[in-house]
């Protein structure tokens, strides 16, 4: 009986750590001529340029929310969206639901 109760609790502690890093949301973005396909999580977001995923890190923003890395960064208030690498900025539609 022990055996079967911590084989519940093992498959219940896995299952909370697979939806506690489950995404928020997912936005499809399109900037300019390519499209980013966005994880967003608590803490981070998951852009996916092309075939490439880069994670990038919730840091400090004045408003709205700001994920950077390196220098590269997508920042979003409310329904906006910005692509940000070096001194470019690129205003990013979202097509989410289009």
């Amino acid at each position: 009986m022990k055996k079967i109760l911590l084989t519940g609790l093992c498959v219940l502690a896995l299952a909370a750590c697979e939806k506690k890093d489950a995404p928020l949301a997912e936005v499809q973005l399109k900037c300019e001529e390519f499209g980013i396909a966005v994880k967003v999580y608590k803490d981070r977001i998951d852009a996916k340029f092309g075939d490439e995923v880069i994670s990038l890190p919730q840091v400090e923003a004045a408003s709205g929310a700001k994920y950077w890395v390196e220098n590269i960064g997508l920042w979003n208030k409310g329904e906006n969206w910005m692509l940000l690498a070096g001194d470019v900025s690129i205003e990013c539609a979202n097509v989410t639901n289009n």
